[in-house]
């Protein structure tokens, strides 16, 4: 059973309790264009096919709802940087997963939603590769080193994905400047969502 619920400024989540039945992951699927459909299905883990699919099907619905657009109508781009819709430049949206959540955000101007589940092994080898110097003290000086690595990171993953740049790309470390963030914690995740509002 899937239950949707909506966070503060229309961003959309599900936690996904239980697998998709077939029947309903084909008949979500036929909704999705061959490639997305191929990506979908190669994945190796059934848990992860089901939130890939859930959360383009959260956008579908989103957008729907907020813009008007009917699914029928709606071709999803999935270009290098963020999704995209081919006939509507208007409309932006982004997509993320992670462990059994899917959310999506929708917005007239650009925007970037990134979750991630808490975890722990971080090393100080990966906080100087993707943080600053203040913010490695940050996250040293926290209760929990691992909560305050996976907010951060996942601040800068919303910045990136609104931009379309990628954490390969630009200077990922830096990225965080005077950018509007919102930070939602979901049990042991965090969510970000930045936007151009």
């Amino acid at each position: 059973m899937f239950f949707l619920k909506e966070a503060r400024g229309g961003n959309i989540y599900m936690p996904i309790d239980t697998p998709v039945d077939e029947k309903d992951f084909k008949y979500l699927l036929q909704f999705s264009d061959c490639c997305r459909q191929k990506k979908i299905l190669n994945q190796k883990s059934k848990p992860k096919a089901d939130c890939m699919l859930i959360g383009e099907t959260l956008a579908k619905a989103a957008i729907r709802q907020t813009f008007g657009i009917p699914v029928k109508h709606q071709h999803i781009i999935h270009g290098n940087g963020k999704p995209y819709l081919k006939d509507f430049p208007n409309v932006h949206f982004n997509i993320s997963h992670s462990g059994k959540y899917a959310v999506c955000a929708v917005s007239d101007t650009p925007i970037g939603v990134d979750i991630q589940k808490i975890y722990g092994g971080y090393t100080p080898a990966l906080f100087s590769r993707v943080c600053t110097e203040s913010e490695i003290a940050q996250i040293e000086h926290s209760p929990d080193p691992s909560a305050e690595f996976i907010r951060l990171w996942t601040q800068k993953e919303a910045v990136v994905k609104m931009y379309g740049s990628g954490i390969s790309r630009g200077d990922f470390k830096n990225c965080i400047k005077n950018e509007n963030i919102v930070t939602y914690r979901l049990e042991d995740y965090f969510l970000n969502v930045c936007s151009k509002k």
